[in-house]
């Protein structure tokens, strides 16, 4: 057996999702499309100081953990396959407690959790579907066929149908194959496709090629769990002044305006405050702020001090992937602040932001995982900081 090519056995998985093998020389390889507890033989794809990609060759004895059969023939790394749910390879169960520990294990690496106080951290909140739960998506379509883009490459992967849609999207993803060929999604020069964004909440006659729509939690029954725990949160805290940043169209706006005398919703973008102004909620103000830039967070932070007689107490937001990196500067600024509940995307954003909090007198009090997307690497966390 050459260099390239090794025996070995996956042992846990990466942040990113890929299995971690260890090469009989020492160094570590990542293996997509491998889940923990798979032995085979593995040959390397690149390689740097310490560690390098390789691909599966051959499965000599596969997990215990690992489906018998994938519910979906497009999942999988290999050319031609979508790749769009990774770890449908192993059973829900497993997915569950794999993204349980990696929350743990980073928690406990950032200092937010100390040993003994695995407490705060509640149990995972499983999806009520694994298949069948998003309520959006986005497919690409060339006036020829329509699909997903393939796993880091720009191939355009048809599919005839895709297991982890709802009913309707299910069924919108049908009615736009049902319209090809069709030489008006063919793609201007310079753009390998048009992108179509299906959603249980648009009706099928309005689809309509490169229009992109608000963002939306894309599983319906946790998003109503998230909705919950948020409500939990405010029955356990007082709060009468509350800011929410990057409120969308108000997804949680309602239920902060149940716990609180006055709202400050923040949002960069106007489509999404409009929305949210049509829901005629009386507590609420919303604000047109770019959170991403620090000239507008310092402006944002100055209006605030100056509108809130007695201060700020509560804030919450609900950043996209990109975290908000101003959080502890903001938090500085607003020194009122007594509660921070942070809904988010991304664990490592999530960490980058509020670890700096524990120096500024916080505790997190519990933070909840949440499957939102099974058969991805993805897991949302919801985050409860009070001031000591």
């Amino acid at each position: 057996m050459s260099n390239s090519v090794f025996k070995g056995h996956i042992r846990s998985l990466s942040s990113e999702g890929y299995g971690v093998v260890d090469h009989p020389e020492g160094k570590v390889f990542f293996v997509p499309g491998t889940w923990p507890g798979d032995e085979g033989i593995f040959e390397k794809i690149s390689e740097k100081n310490r560690y390098g990609e390789a691909r599966l060759v051959e499965l000599v004895r596969p997990s215990s953990d690992r489906r018998k059969e994938r519910p979906c023939a497009f999942q999988g790394h290999e050319p031609g396959k979508c790749g769009g749910c990774p770890w449908m390879i192993g059973t829900y169960e497993s997915q569950l407690r794999v993204k349980f520990e990696r929350v743990l294990f980073q928690l406990k690496k950032a200092k937010l959790v100390e040993e003994g106080g695995e407490a705060k951290v509640c149990p995972i909140v499983a999806s009520p579907e694994e298949l069948g739960f998003r309520n959006r998506a986005q497919v690409k379509a060339n006036g020829i066929k329509l699909g997903f883009v393939g796993e880091r490459s720009h191939d355009l992967i048809e599919i005839s149908d895709c297991k982890i849609l709802n009913e309707k999207t299910a069924e919108q993803l049908q009615f736009l194959r049902s319209k090809l060929p069709n030489p008006e999604w063919t793609p201007v020069p310079g753009k390998p496709w048009v992108f179509f964004d299906l959603s249980d909440e648009v009706d099928v006659l309005k689809l309509q090629p490169n229009r992109r729509l608000p963002f939306r939690q894309g599983n319906t029954s946790q998003n109503l769990f998230l909705k919950k725990w948020l409500a939990e949160r405010f029955s356990q805290i007082e709060s009468s002044r509350c800011v929410e940043l990057f409120c969308g169209s108000g997804n949680f706006t309602e239920v902060i305006a149940h716990a609180n005398n006055k709202i400050i919703a923040v949002e960069v973008v106007e489509e999404a405050l409009v929305s949210l102004r049509s829901l005629n909620l009386p507590k609420v103000e919303a604000w047109r702020f770019d959170l991403f830039q620090v000239a507008e967070v310092k402006k944002l932070a100055a209006r605030l001090n100056r509108e809130f007689e007695g201060g700020v107490d509560c804030l919450v937001l609900d950043p996209p992937r990109e975290g908000f990196s101003s959080l502890p500067g903001f938090v500085e600024s607003l020194d009122t602040i007594q509660n921070i509940l942070y809904v988010s995307c991304d664990l490592s954003t999530f960490i980058r932001d509020t670890a700096p909090l524990m120096k500024m007198g916080f505790e997190l009090l519990e933070l909840c995982p949440v499957d939102m997307f099974p058969q991805t690497p993805h897991v949302e966390v919801l985050g409860h900081f009070q001031k000591g």
